[in-house]
């Protein structure tokens, strides 16, 4: 029997991604996908790929999936219901980054933990920026696909200058997860 399906495990938020996928059809057409906001009947993107990113401008959204086949005989089409409203982006976390001992002129390893909650896909991403007169900003990202990847550790490397000032520096932290966003700041004490 022809089947669509739509896979949005709630709870549906900015960040994630659905999917839609249809088989079964007579004639071997070509498929192509439709996700529509059911709430105004937007659609929403179409095309082959059968996944859908929901951005922060999708938030209330209510998504449906329809599967429009296509052959010599001509085309037909079948949708889902539509899924539980998108949510907004969950709230991302940046755990406590310990305050780190550095040497002049090397390099330091600083290791960031960023849990978004789970379901969140796209790019996970941390930015380190000391003061100018300590280093350049620098950063570290992973792209997460499939379920989400939930908490993970991102490390980034800061070549500390030769001619840093010594003592104690703020260095801010910003990340990202999805469509998730966070700051925070640690402190680096620099040495001899």
């Amino acid at each position: 029997m022809t089947y669509v399906a739509l896979d949005a495990r709630p709870p549906l938020a900015a960040g994630s991604t659905v999917r839609c996928t249809s088989g079964h059809w007579d004639g071997s057409p070509s498929i192509t996908y439709e996700f529509v906001d059911t709430r105004t009947k937007e659609v929403l993107q179409r095309d082959a790929r059968g996944s859908l990113l929901l951005t922060s401008r999708l938030t209330g959204a209510t998504i449906a999936c329809r599967a429009i086949a296509t052959n010599a005989g001509g085309s037909a089409r079948i949708e889902t219901n539509s899924a539980a409203g998108v949510g907004a982006a969950p709230k991302l976390e940046i755990e406590r980054v310990p305050a780190l001992t550095v040497h002049r002129g090397r390099l330091a390893q600083i290791r960031v933990w960023l849990d978004p909650g789970s379901g969140v896909t796209g790019k996970y991403g941390v930015c380190l920026t000391p003061p100018v007169r300590i280093r350049a900003r620098r950063c570290a990202s992973q792209r997460i696909t499939g379920d989400g990847g939930g908490r993970i550790a991102l490390t980034v490397t800061l070549r500390i200058g030769p001619g840093a000032p010594l003592g104690l520096a703020k260095v801010a932290v910003s990340a990202v997860a999805g469509s998730s966003r966070r700051q925070s700041q640690t402190l680096l004490h620099i040495v001899r």
